[in-house]
This record gives structure tokens, sequence and C-alpha cells, in this order.
């Protein structure tokens, strides 16, 4: 049952999708880099091997010194999100460096997870970007602008344009459902 187990450890280790490092617990030093690290950062598995994490120019941004891999002796488990790392050919890639401290034949070793998220946050980017674009339209519209939840007919937002020209306050149409308001009871009479 041991070796079917570390059998299916070790294909799990080598097939992952993600960069794994397993790190010497007391001493930092690494001690596994599984090949999906060393294909993604371009570096080989000697340049990795036997070195403290804090030792490798890559990491300095993750853990730059001895006293936060102290920290993460304490606490067992860190977790750091759109970190900043340059592989071996100069490419800027942004991940997200999960480490945790677990028990292997009675003595402590460091997982580190590395998540290339350089995608998720060129689309996050680009939301954010539409987002303030639509909000810059919906801003200076110059037609009034009611939002509505769709089910309940609440109004959740109204553009500037319309409050000026109603002469209402924001306050006086959010949250109200648009029947409730006066001035579109002869456009909506009720809920029907």
């Amino acid at each position: 049952a041991q070796v079917a187990s570390e059998s299916r450890y070790r294909r799990l280790f080598e097939t992952a999708q993600d960069g794994i490092l397993i790190l010497d617990a007391e001493t930092g030093q690494i001690v596994e880099v599984n090949p999906f690290l060393i294909a993604f950062l371009g570096f080989s598995r000697e340049q990795f091997l036997g070195k403290k994490i804090w030792e490798i120019g890559l990491f300095k941004d993750i853990v730059a010194n001895k006293e936060n891999f102290e920290e993460l002796q304490r606490k067992e488990s860190i977790r750091y999100e759109n970190l900043p790392l340059q592989t071996s050919d100069g490419r800027n890639i942004a991940v997200e460096f999960v480490s945790n401290v677990y028990t292997v034949d009675k003595k402590k070793v460091i997982q580190c997870n590395i998540r290339d998220i350089t995608d998720r946050k060129k689309i996050e980017v680009a939301l954010n970007d539409t987002e303030i674009r639509y909000r810059r339209l919906f801003e200076t519209a110059q037609d009034g602008i009611l939002i509505l939840d769709a089910e309940t007919g609440q109004i959740v937002e109204v553009n500037p344009f319309l409050i000026t020209m109603l002469g209402f306050s924001r306050d006086q149409f959010l949250g109200k459902k648009l029947w409730e308001i006066g001035l579109f009871k002869d456009i909506v009479a009720n809920k029907d």
C-alpha cells in the first residue's frame, strides 16, 4: 500500500500542471522540483536542488529573506497572490505562490505550489478597463439611464443626467421599484 501510495504521489508530482518545490522545513533547502516548474521557468533541475529558497534570485520577491521563511515555519501555511517572477529568458509572469508545511516520515517538509496566473491577470485588467469605460459612458451620457434588477424591478443604478433632469436625489431612486416612484406612475401604473 505504501509503495502504491508513493507511486501515485510521484505520478501526480511529475505530471502536475503547476510548479511544485519541496523544501526541507528546517533549512529551507530545495530537495525536489517538478518537471513543470523546470520547463515553465526555464531553469535546470540542478539550479534548484540544494539551494535555499531565498538564495534563488527569481524567488527573492516571494521569500525576500530568512525571516519570511521563519514565518512560514511558524504559521505552516503562507499564500502570496499576483507575485511577479521572471523566467530564465526574461519573460515577466504573475504567479500565485502557496506554501504548506506537512510531515513525511516524521520529518517536516514544505511544499510550494506555483501557479501561473498571467492570463487571469490579463483578463482581470481587461475587465477592469471595460468597467471603467462603461462607468465613464454611464456617468457622462446625455440621456437618463436607470438600471433595474430584472427579477425585482428595483432600481440599482441611476446616472447623473437623469438625477439632474428630474430633480430627484440618487437616494430617492436607489432601492425603489420602478412603479413606486411617482414620476413613472403613468408609464408603469402598477407591477403588472
